[in-house]
This record gives structure tokens, sequence and C-alpha cells, in this order.
């Protein structure tokens, strides 16, 4: 990602990728996206 106005850069790198982990859709929400329950994070 660039910010064209300043020129920061951020740069995401992927190392370990899992799918199929048995999460469910209410994941996604608004409320979880800002605040992911600690199981979802470790």
């Amino acid at each position: 990602m660039k910010n064209l106005e300043n020129g920061h850069r951020t740069e995401v790198a992927f190392e370990k990728v899992e799918y199929n982990l048995g999460i469910e859709d209410d994941a996604f929400t608004e409320r979880y996206l800002k605040k992911p329950l600690k199981k979802w994070i470790e």
C-alpha cells in the first residue's frame, strides 16, 4: 500500500496461509473484525 500524498508505504507479507479452519461466518461481522476474539489471533 502506498499513501500518494506523503509517499509512505506499507508492505504486508503472508508467510503461512491456512484454509478451512472452521471459523464461522459470524466471525466476519464488523464487531469481530474491529476486535477479534483472542482464540482467532493466537
